[in-house]
C-alpha cells in the first residue's frame, strides 16, 4: 500500500472519529443539558464551525440561541434599567439580560480572550441557572487557554481541528432517538459503583477536579439512555471517559496502574456479612487496556505524546484567560468632553450635556407627542456619557548598588541623587520602591509607597560593602515590576550602579557567570517593554554600565555629569 494512501485512510478515520465524538457530545448535552451544561469546540475560525452551529440549531429547536462577544456589558448580561425608554415613557423600563433567559444556549466566541471578571460571571450563571447551556468556541493557540473555571463546569471538549468541510455532511442527529432518551433518563439510576470507578479513573489520570467524576457520571447515564439501556453499561462508562475525562488528563497511567486496584480487590475475600447484590447492581468491570485505548483514541497525537512523556500538563495553571494585555486604572484622570453612547451600569451619565443635547429638539418632540406634558422629552440619541483620561499610578523602582566598590566610591553622592529623584516623584504623586544589592543577593528595602519620609529613613540607613550581585538586583527588580503591573501600576526602573557585577545568582563569586546572567536578565527586562534608566555612579563613566544600558535598551546617564536638574529631567523623560 502506498504511503500516501495509508496516510489518507488514517486522516479519514481520525475525522470520522471527530465527527462521531461531536455527534455523541451534542446529543448527550441535549438529553441532559441541566447537568452536562455544555461543550467546548476547539478549532480555528472556519466555515466548518459555522456549519456545526447551524446544525446545532436543529438539535435545540426549542432553545433561544444568543451569541455573546468577549466585550459584552453587564447590562446586556444581567439586564437593567433602559434609560432611553424610561425617559421616553416616564416610567421604569427594565431589560432582560442574556443570562436571565430560560432554555437558552449561549454561544461564546473567542472564549480564550475572556477577562477573569467575565469568566466569574459566566461561572456563577452556570451554577445558579440550570436552564442555561454554553456552546464555547476555543480558538486558542499554544500561548492561550480557556479559563480553568469555565472548562471545569462544561462536560465536553471536542476538537474540530483538521476537519474537512465535506465531513460535515455526516453531522446528522437522530431527533427521535434523542427524544426517547430524554423520556427514559429519569428512570436510569447512577450506581455508586459507577461513581467509584470513574473517580478511580480520575485519580489515575491526575484529575483533581471534583466536578469531573460527577460530570462523567451524568454523561454515562445520558449515554445509557441514548443507547436504550436500562442501566449504565461498560460501554457507557467508556463513552463518558472519552468525552469528559480524556481532555482533562494531566498524566497517562500505565496498564499496571489501572489493574492495581482490581488485583487488590481480588486478593481481599468478600465479607460474609455483606448483602449480596443482584446482577443489576454488579460493578462494571472494564479491562485496563480498554480504558487506555478509550483515552488514547480521543486525544490528538501531540497531546498524547505530551502525556506519555510527562513533560507537559494538558491543563495550564495560568489564572489569566488569554485575553489581551489591558492597562488597568486605579485612579481618575482629568475630565474629557462627554460623548454620545449607550448607558449601562459601567458608565456615568453626564446630566448637563444630556439636557443640552435634548433642549433644541423639545418644541418638535412635544408637537409630535400624543400627550401634553411639560417634562423634557429625552431620546436615546441625546444621552451623553462622562469620560475621563484614566491613567495608572506610576511606580519608580530604584535599584541601588550598595556593594564595596560603591562604598569606596560615591555612595554618599548616590544617596543624595536618589533623594532628589524621590522628591520629584513625591511631587508628581508617583509611588517609589527601593531595592539594594550587596554581598550575595539583592533585597527589597522598601515596597512601593508614597511615603517620602519613610523612604529617606531607609535610604539613610542603607548599609554598604561586600560583593556586587548585579544579576540578583536585576532579577528582584524585574519581578517587582511584574507584580506592580498586575496591580495596575506602570513601573519604571532606575538602576544606580557601575555595572561591574561579580556575584552569580546562586551567590558564588564569578564575574563570567554574573556577566552572562546579567545580560540574559537585561534582555528579558527589555522584552517586557519596561522603561529603564541606568545611572553610572562611578567616578568616571564605565563601559560596563554602558553595556548594561545597551542590553536594557535604557537611557544612560553618568552621575558625574548629572546635577539635580538633569537627573530629574532624565528620569521624567523615561517615565513619560
Amino acid at each position: 500500500m502506498p504511503k500516501e494512501y495509508g496516510q489518507a485512510l488514517y486522516e479519514d478515520d481520525t475525522q470520522n472519529a471527530q465527527i462521531s465524538m461531536l455527534i455523541n457530545g451534542l446529543s448527550l448535552v441535549s438529553i441532559d443539558h441541566k447537568n452536562l451544561r455544555g461543550i467546548i469546540l476547539k478549532g480555528r475560525p472556519s466555515p466548518i464551525r459555522q456549519k456545526i452551529f447551524n446544525s446545532i440549531k436543529t438539535l435545540f429547536a426549542d432553545y433561544k440561541f444568543q451569541k455573546i462577544h468577549p466585550q459584552v456589558l453587564d447590562s446586556e448580561l444581567f439586564g437593567g434599567l433602559d434609560f432611553a425608554r424610561t425617559f421616553e415613557t416616564g416610567r421604569p423600563v427594565h431589560t432582560t439580560g442574556y443570562l436571565n433567559h430560560h432554555k437558552s444556549i449561549i454561544l461564546l466566541s473567542m472564549a480564550e480572550r475572556l477577562e477573569p471578571s467575565l469568566v466569574c460571571k459566566y461561572s456563577t450563571a452556570l451554577d445558579l441557572n440550570n436552564d442555561l447551556s454554553f456552546l464555547v468556541s476555543d480558538e486558542s493557540t499554544d500561548e492561550e487557554i480557556i479559563s480553568e473555571a469555565l472548562q471545569d463546569r462544561l462536560a465536553f471538549s471536542v476538537s474540530i481541528e483538521n476537519l474537512h468541510y465535506s465531513q460535515t455532511k455526516n453531522l446528522l442527529f437522530d431527533l427521535t432517538k434523542i427524544q426517547l432518551a430524554q423520556d427514559a433518563l429519569p428512570s436510569i439510576l447512577i450506581d455508586n459503583n459507577v461513581i467509584k470507578k470513574l473517580t478511580e479513573v480520575c485519580v489515575k489520570l491526575g484529575i483533581e477536579s471534583l466536578r469531573a467524576p460527577i460530570l462523567a457520571s451524568y454523561a454515562a447515564r445520558a449515554s445509557a439512555a441514548f443507547s436504550n439501556n436500562q442501566k449504565i453499561m461498560d460501554q457507557d462508562i467508556i463513552t463518558s471517559i472519552k468525552l469528559v475525562l480524556s481532555h482533562r488528563a494531566t498524566k497517562l497511567p500505565d496498564e499496571t496502574d489501572l489493574t492495581e486496584d482490581d488485583n487488590q480487590q481480588q486478593t481481599n475475600p468478600p465479607d460474609n456479612n455483606e448483602t449480596k447484590l443482584s446482577d443489576e447492581s454488579l460493578e462494571p468491570t472494564i479491562p485496563a487496556e480498554i480504558l487506555l485505548d478509550a483515552i488514547k483514541s480521543s486525544l490528538s497525537p501531540q497531546v498524547l505524546k505530551n502525556l506519555i512523556d510527562r513533560s507537559k500538563n494538558l491543563k495550564s495553571q495560568k489564572n489569566n484567560s488569554g485575553s489581551g494585555k489591558t492597562k488597568l486604572s486605579n485612579r481618575r484622570g482629568r475630565p474629557l468632553p462627554s460623548r454620545a453612547g449607550k448607558l449601562d451600569n459601567t458608565k456615568r451619565l453626564d446630566i448637563t450635556e444630556t439636557l443640552k443635547s435634548a433642549a433644541p429638539w423639545q418644541t418638535i418632540r412635544k408637537k409630535r407627542s400624543l400627550k401634553n406634558c411639560s417634562r423634557i422629552i429625552i431620546r436615546s440619541e441625546d444621552i451623553r456619557i462622562k469620560r475621563h483620561e484614566e491613567q495608572s499610578d506610576r511606580l519608580i523602582i530604584f535599584t541601588v548598588d550598595a556593594s564595596g566598590t560603591s562604598a569606596l566610591g560615591r555612595l554618599g553622592e548616590t544617596k543624595g541623587a536618589i533623594e532628589i529623584l524621590l522628591s520629584e516623584a513625591y511631587a508628581r504623586r508617583d509611588q517609589v520602591a527601593l531595592i539594594s544589592f550587596r554581598g550575595q543577593t539583592a533585597q527589597i528595602e522598601l515596597p512601593p509607597t508614597r511615603s517620602l519620609v519613610q523612604t529617606k529613613k531607609r535610604l539613610a540607613g542603607l548599609p554598604a560593602g561586600g560583593g556586587t550581585p548585579l544579576a540578583s538586583g536585576l532579577s528582584v527588580s524585574y519581578n517587582l515590576a511584574l507584580q506592580a503591573k498586575s496591580r495596575g501600576l506602570t513601573p519604571s526602573l532606575a538602576f544606580l550602579t557601575d555595572g561591574k557585577g561579580n556575584i552569580a545568582l546562586n551567590g558564588t563569586p564569578s564575574r563570567v557567570i554574573s556577566a552572562s546572567e546579567t545580560k540574559d536578565l537585561a534582555q528579558k527586562i527589555s522584552s517586557a517593554k519596561i522603561p529603564t534608566i541606568v545611572i553610572d555612579i562611578s567616578n568616571r563613566p564605565q563601559s560596563e554600565a554602558k553595556d548594561l544600558a545597551r542590553n536594557l535598551m535604557a537611557t544612560y546617564l553618568a552621575l558625574p555629569r548629572a546635577d539635580s536638574r538633569s537627573l530629574s529631567t532624565a528620569v521624567t523623560a523615561v517615565m513619560d
